[in-house]
């Protein structure tokens, strides 16, 4: 994702300054216990995500940056404490620099500053996998073979697709489960409705006979075809449709139910 083509290091960590070319190539870091080689790393990794892994976790009791990074002599001017990375993007073919303070681990300086340089640091941000401290190796090489693809998932923070993998996975089950009932319903709405007509083997001309049979009852038009903007109830008076749908109990006595389609006679005349 990126190179580093100069690293420079000032009152950080066990380092009170270091400065070198590293001119986009690998390299390593030799030496004896208690030199520095560490704090090299820490300090590449705290550039690129403001933060040092090695600080956290078990055993560490949470051991804060700016407490804990500065070099021992600098450790009351945490400002003095700082990481300058200059990095080639080959994807943006372009170099910049990185800088960032112990003061204000959360902000880092990029010169120049672009929306591509500010949205590659964000990623870098959120992927610190690329430095590994030596607990999270022996972690590696210890854990049981059946629970190290779900220890590399967490270390690459792969563990959040998995999680968004299982709610998608959950929502389409979810959907499928509605989709299937939704159909059944479907099916048993249209047998009920074609048993109603009296039609066996339902199509257009048997359905259209059905439909407009029952239209002449009502002494209405017939409906000419079946299609989206022919509504089978044109014809219909909306208030006597109203008086139609009305149970017979709310129409008071024996001979209101008369008087009911007696109205209704009357306003097809």
């Amino acid at each position: 994702m990126i190179q580093i083509e100069e690293i420079e290091i000032v009152e950080f960590r066990g380092i009170r300054h270091l400065k070198r070319s590293l001119g986009r190539r690998s390299f390593g870091i030799a030496g004896p216990n208690g030199t520095g080689k560490s704090g090299i790393v820490d300090a590449i990794e705290f550039a690129l995500t403001g933060n040092i892994t090695r600080l956290g976790g078990a055993g560490t009791a949470e051991l804060s940056v700016k407490a804990h990074a500065p070099h021992v002599d600098a450790s009351k001017k945490p400002e003095t404490a700082l990481v300058r990375l200059q990095v080639y993007a080959p994807a943006l073919k372009k170099s910049f620099m990185i800088e960032r303070s112990v003061k204000n681990p959360g902000a880092a300086v990029l010169k120049p500053s672009s929306a591509e340089t500010r949205a590659l640091l964000a990623q870098l941000e959120t992927h610190p996998e690329f430095a590994l401290s030596r607990r999270e190796i022996i972690k590696y090489i210890l854990v049981p073979a059946g629970k190290r693809s779900q220890y590399v998932q967490e270390l690459l923070r792969l563990d959040q697709l998995e999680k968004l993998r299982v709610s998608l996975q959950r929502v389409a089950n979810d959907a499928k489960r509605d989709h299937g009932r939704a159909e059944v319903e479907d099916r048993r709405t249209k047998s009920d409705f074609f048993h109603h007509l009296g039609i066996a083997t339902p199509n257009k001309t048997d359905l259209l006979a059905s439909v407009n049979a029952r239209r002449a009852v009502l002494k209405l038009d017939p409906v000419a075809d079946l299609a989206p903007e022919n509504a089978l109830k044109v014809g219909i008076n909306p208030d006597a449709e109203h008086e139609a749908s009305q149970p017979f109990s709310k129409l008071g006595a024996k001979n209101d139910l008369a008087s009911f389609l007696k109205r209704r006679l009357s306003r097809r005349k």
